[in-house]
């Protein structure tokens, strides 16, 4: 159990750490730029990252590259959120700083900000070296000309016991449902004096006002946020959630459902029939829902026969011996973890 205030405020943890350690130091790149990809893997902590050398460019949005690199003074990233930067230094090189923020009210500024990396003055300095343009996926969903199939509004609840439109999350219940194809345009409205990262999963999307593509907006308190969805290459059932630890266990999750269910059943049926001698429920059921367990509990039910789909699993010699992997479909590298 937990103290009433980290049950509301979440699991901060008493400092931050990259990759396992009290900040890094990036040496030994002998003139060539430090490029940098970093996703706060925190549990319950937005961060505002900050650089001292001479410029941070930005390539990349949690959901892919941006079309052009952008100089940016600070950063901000929810838990679960990803960028990838390079890290120009000047004379006396460059310290990579992340600042807490606070999850209530206006979000502001919590305690000093901690050393994520430092970068040597001998790291490249000169940003004309990379590409004017990026490969990005420069699609507009807020451009004039697209057509939006519906707009909902969403609507953030509670404090201690919060919820989505003013449900608790039931796993047999799916919230709302979506033609696959098209485009929606969400108004996500908060009445909780929380600051909530809302992460949705298998479609990305574009909020209104920002650059690039994302799978988590973060909704101030008492606020609202727009986006768009683009119901392209998934079909199926998923879910979105708060990335804050406790609103995520206390019930701010939703299961979304695209109309093709089938799809996704089809291809579980598949999977299954691959290991041959073990009965699997067959395509067109609905897929059961299974409560989160420790990993090495999942791959102990899996190889048992209880388990028919895992998700987010790496795949090693090991686990191929019971388990068929699929390709993956998303590639989120990290160097940075804080």
């Amino acid at each position: 159990g937990v103290d009433m205030m980290t049950a509301m405020m979440g699991r901060t943890g008493p400092r931050l750490l990259t990759n396992g350690q009290d900040g890094v130091a990036l040496t030994g790149s002998d003139g060539k730029l430090e490029r940098a990809h970093i996703v706060n893997a925190t549990a319950s902590t937005r961060l505002l990252l900050r650089f001292d050398g001479a410029e941070m460019l930005r390539l990349s949005a949690t959901g892919g590259r941006l079309p052009q690199p952008e100089s940016a003074t600070t950063i901000e990233l929810a838990p679960g959120e990803r960028t990838e930067v390079v890290l120009v230094p000047g004379a006396a090189g460059g310290t990579l700083t992340a600042q807490r923020l606070s999850n209530e009210g206006d979000g502001g500024a919590m305690g000093l900000p901690e050393v994520v990396a430092t970068v040597s003055a001998d790291a490249g300095a000169d940003p004309s070296l990379l590409p004017a343009s990026m490969n990005a996926n420069t699609r507009d969903l807020f451009a004039p000309d697209v057509t939006i199939a519906q707009q909902r509004i969403i609507t953030l609840d509670g404090h201690m016991n919060p919820t989505i439109d003013g449900k608790p999350f039931d796993m047999n219940t799916v919230n709302f449902t979506a033609k696959k194809g098209t485009v929606e345009e969400w108004v996500i409205r908060s009445n909780s004096p929380m600051v909530h990262p809302i992460h949705l999963h298998t479609w990305p999307f574009q909020i209104q006002g920002a650059k690039g593509w994302t799978d988590i907006v973060t909704v101030p308190a008492n606020g609202e946020k727009v986006i768009r969805v683009a119901y392209d290459d998934f079909s199926g059932t998923t879910v979105l959630h708060c990335h804050e630890y406790s609103p995520y266990v206390y019930g701010l999750l939703a299961a979304y459902l695209d109309r093709r269910l089938r799809v996704i059943a089809t291809i579980h049926g598949r999977l299954s029939d691959e290991r041959a001698g073990v009965k699997r429920r067959v395509a067109n059921q609905c897929l059961q829902w299974l409560p989160a367990e420790p990993l090495a509990r999942i791959l102990e039910r899996a190889r048992a026969g209880e388990v028919d789909l895992v998700s987010s699993l790496r795949p090693t010699p090991e686990r191929s011996e019971f388990l068929a992997f699929s390709a993956p479909y998303v590639s989120v590298p990290a160097v940075l973890v804080v």
